[in-house]
């Protein structure tokens, strides 16, 4: 058997048999060759021949594949290299500014496992991003809020800090919350709530009662307590707030430095809230395959997507919560600030604030494995919006115009609502009335417009007596009358309600009737004095107390009116006092109590009849309006009701003759209007006809009118002296008669006349002429 080469030049693996096994020759030298043996020595060529070619086979398959391996390893070797220049030339272009370039190396297991480089081309990026193109980029801090957006990128994290992260934000979400609602429900107790105001104004309703009233300094109790005259608990808390209010550096003022400080504070924290919503917003969308993110050679994590739901999942896990705990925090730590009173606890409160702002990050510190800590400064800062393209822009980001309106929305809504405290006006005046003897609320203010405070009544000044000058003003008269203090019932349900809202009304008022160092403007009360030069100044209406006195239906800057007076023009009309009314002491010293001393002269029923008279004839030198003074000169009984009167007048009938023959429904219809005007029983009114005579025209009569017993309430003049309107009601009665009618009716003026009922009645020809001729 010949022998066979091994492909490729190497001996197949049963050389060395075949090399000592004996040649056929040498066999048949030895053994002589039967059929049989002939036969079997073939078979073993046969099949050693067989064996040969398949070991060739086996070679040559071997020599193929080592060759592929060969430029398989080639191949990747020449994929390495290019590889490296490639990030050595994206290093050079990155470190000279230009576009961010990614290098991926993509492995295909349906392609032989061929590697494949790609180029790919990433938004312009640089280490100074912000000021590149504007956008800013958002990086991680040892904060469990950051740490715990990991868990949203795929195969960022193992399982292990994945269960750290989990618990790490639970706690820090339930240590924060605890914590604010220990400070929202415990520790914000505001020092005056509504109950606590409406204390205070109840107080000073009753500090201007007229029994808490100084009339002889004319200084009211509230006056008294704002001038820190008192001994007191009432005192004692007006100090502490003057001390916090109007001190050389007042307390406000290191209130307002900590919750501007709070404030600030808070927007840090909401810039990050605000900058990793945006992040995770603006990250591209990649599939669940895909992995979010890349670890570089250098040790640098690029985030490179996240997938649509996890990115739903970031921001309302995550982002919201994060926001509406750093809202809370904003809120009622401004609030918490704002309502300590004590100067030495605003600085402490705040430090206790920033302790609850720091819980995430002492969580961080504590529960975040050293791999995780080591992760979050390697990883890539996040881009937290796009490029306008725009070097420089001209307005800056919505973000950022949001973050400014929020910090100065804060800080006005904390000085606003929180901070301003409560104060009031102390102006000095005292009231009366309010309950149910004494209905109408009288308010007394020791100086009101031109009505300045008095000792009493009697003094002189440069144009007499103070009554006079009173008197004068009020009235236009100069009389010094006697003063007599009456009272006015009336009845009412809540009288309380009603004390509340009038005082409370006149002593928030704005008028300048209070003089100019009282006046403030609108939005303003008057503060309290000054401990050293006495002055008081305008302050600011906090809004609270507004509230308040809204909650009372006090209506701030209203002035109540004046109580009303005695007008002689307007006559004796019935003056009622409305639910509450001015009247000043001057007024109350000259003139008693409202409506007033003349008045009650003049007009009230209880005054006697000569002074009423007298006061309307020598005070305002004019008849009294209602009642008949002269019946005073005629009459000597208690009711005045003995006056008569006689009256003439000349009568020209349309029809002589019938009118001679028959007039009686002419004296009817006259007695009829004069028993209706006057009230008198018709038994006490006459009426008689005679000829005029010659001293009267021809066919002319004359009817003479006599009322007897007339009230003191009836003025008969001007009914009985105005001749037309006395013909005309005449001749619209249902007793006259139109066939005999009257053409005209006259007065004699000069036989009009006043006498007492018991001398007329002794003089019977002057209502009847018959008499006389008899």
């Amino acid at each position: 058997m010949a022998k066979t080469a091994p492909t490729g030049g190497e001996p197949p693996e049963n050389d060395e048999a075949t090399a000592t096994a004996p040649t056929p020759k040498a066999k048949e030298s030895k053994v002589k060759k039967t059929p049989k043996a002939r036969s079997e020595a073939e078979s073993l060529q046969g099949t050693v021949q067989a064996q040969g070619k398949q070991l060739t086979a086996q070679a040559e398959q071997l020599e193929a594949q080592s060759q592929q391996l060969s430029a398989q390893a080639e191949f990747l070797s020449r994929q390495d290299l290019r590889i490296q220049q490639l990030e050595q030339r994206l290093e050079r272009l990155l470190e000279q500014g230009a576009r961010t370039a990614v290098a991926e190396v993509m492995e295909d297991v349906q392609a032989n496992d061929v590697v494949e480089v790609k180029l790919v081309a990433a938004p312009q990026a640089d280490e100074e991003d912000e000021v590149h193109d504007g956008v800013a980029l958002y990086e991680f801090d040892q904060s469990i809020w950051d740490a715990a957006l990991l868990l949203f990128f795929n195969n960022a994290t193992t399982p292990v800090d994945r269960v750290v992260l989990i618990l790490g934000f639970l706690l820090n979400l339930a240590l924060q919350i605890v914590l604010l609602l220990t400070v929202t429900l415990i520790l914000l107790e505001n020092p005056y709530t509504h109950q606590t105001v409406k204390e205070m104004l109840t107080w000073r309703v009753g500090a201007h009662t007229s029994a808490n009233f100084d009339d002889t300094a004319g200084t009211s109790l509230s006056r008294r307590l704002c001038n820190q005259e008192l001994w007191s608990y009432e005192q004692a808390e007006f100090k502490l707030m003057y001390d916090y209010l109007y001190q050389v550096v007042p307390g406000y003022i290191l209130s307002s430095l900590a919750i501007i400080m709070w404030i600030l504070t808070v927007m840090v924290e909401f810039r990050r809230c605000t900058e990793q919503a945006l992040a995770v917003i603006h990250l591209p969308a990649i599939s669940p395959r895909e992995s979010g993110a890349v670890h570089h050679r250098d040790g640098r994590i690029a985030i490179r997507g996240i997938q649509p739901t996890k990115r739903c999942l970031a921001l309302v896990t995550l982002s919201l919560p994060r926001i509406a705990v750093m809202l809370w925090m904003a809120l009622f730590g401004c609030q918490y600030l704002a309502q300590t009173v004590s100067l030495e606890n605003i600085v402490l409160n705040a430090v206790g604030l920033a302790f609850i702002m720091d819980v995430d990050e002492l969580i961080a510190h504590v529960l975040l494995t050293e791999q995780l800590r080591s992760m979050l400064p390697r990883i890539v800062p996040m881009r937290c919006g796009e490029s306008s393209g725009k070097s420089v822009s001209v307005c800056p980001p919505v973000k950022d115009l949001t973050r400014y309106v929020v910090t100065a929305g804060l800080i006005i809504l904390a000085f606003n609502i929180w901070l301003v405290p409560f104060d009031a006006n102390g102006e000095d005046f005292s009231f009366e009335g309010g309950v149910a003897e004494n209905a109408p609320i009288i308010l007394q203010p020791a100086s009101f417009g031109q009505d300045a405070w008095v000792t009493d009544c009697g003094g002189t000044t440069t144009n007499g007596t103070i009554q006079d000058d009173y008197l004068q003003r009020y009235y236009g008269v100069r009389y010094n009358a006697s003063v007599k203090n009456r009272i006015k019932s009336a009845t009412g349900d809540d009288y309380q309600k009603l004390r509340m809202k009038n005082v409370l009304q006149f002593a928030y008022a704005n008028s300048p009737d209070f003089g100019a160092s009282h006046n403030c403007g609108s939005d303003s009360v008057l503060g309290p004095q000054d401990k050293d030069s006495k002055a008081r100044a305008c302050v600011k209406l906090p809004p609270s107390l507004s509230a308040a006195l809204q909650a009372e239906n006090v209506t701030h800057k209203s002035v109540p009116e004046n109580c009303p007076r005695f007008n002689a023009t307007d006559g004796c009309v019935s003056l009622t006092n409305p639910e509450a009314c001015l009247w000043t002491w001057l007024a109350k010293k000259c003139d008693g109590s409202p409506s007033g001393e003349i008045q009650w002269q003049a007009c009230d029923s209880q005054s006697d009849v000569n002074t009423k008279c007298d006061t309307w004839e020598y005070v305002f030198k004019k008849d009294h309006p209602e009642i008949n003074c002269i019946a005073r000169y005629h009459c000597t009984s208690p009711n005045f009701n003995c006056l008569a009167l006689r009256a003439q007048y000349l009568v020209k009938p349309s029809s002589w003759n019938t009118f001679s023959a028959d007039n009686s429904a002419f004296v009817n219809a006259f007695r009829y209007i004069m028993v209706d005007w006057s009230g008198i029983d018709q038994s006490h009114v006459t009426v008689h006809m005679s000829e005029a005579g010659s001293s009267h025209p021809s066919r002319t009569a004359l009817a003479t009118l006599c009322l007897r017993n007339m009230p003191l309430e009836y003025k008969p003049e001007p009914n009985v002296t105005g001749a037309s309107q006395l013909l005309a009601a005449i001749r619209q009665s249902d007793l006259y008669n139109q066939s005999n009618g009257i053409e005209s009716l006259t007065v004699l003026s000069d036989e009009l006349e006043y006498l007492s009922t018991t001398d007329l009645n002794n003089q019977p020809w002057k209502c009847d002429p018959s008499w006389a001729a008899d």
